[in-house]
């Protein structure tokens, strides 16, 4: 069985590494949109954020999002949340992301309102191999 790609989120000071369960040989530091399609990323790793004991942060790569283009979408224990994506210079830029509405308590509320904060500010993205690099300024 093959271990998951990771992801890396860096904000001030922030950095978590993801990983995906499908390979991508022959990937750019800067992704372009097909080559996240159908790929998912769990958390590895991260300084500046904590999770949430017991919960885990998954991103998916969708070929269809809502309203329209490719998909973006997390999860982080309690909300799902979806949207379309484009990739504008090396950024993951979001058009209208929704969340379902579980009542969660407020540690897992917050912890999807920071998520949710990070990836709507547009963080440039580097893959390399199974790893997906998020940086922000925010």
């Amino acid at each position: 069985m093959r271990a998951h790609p990771s992801l890396q989120i860096i904000s001030l000071g922030l950095i978590c590494s993801l990983s995906s369960a499908a390979g991508c040989d022959g990937c750019a530091a800067t992704p372009e949109g097909s080559m996240l399609t159908g790929r998912h990323f769990l958390l590895d790793s991260a300084e500046g954020f904590t999770p949430v004991d017991g919960t885990r942060v998954s991103v998916r790569f969708t070929e269809n999002g809502f309203p329209e283009g490719p998909g973006f979408g997390f999860s982080a224990g309690c909300n799902s949340h979806f949207g379309s994506y484009t990739l504008r210079d090396g950024a993951l830029v979001i058009d209208g992301l929704g969340a379902t509405e579980i009542g969660c308590d407020e540690a897992l509320s917050s912890q999807d309102a920071w998520l949710a904060a990070f990836f709507t500010a547009s963080p440039t993205m580097a893959l390399d191999g199974d790893q997906l690099d998020f940086r922000s300024e925010q």
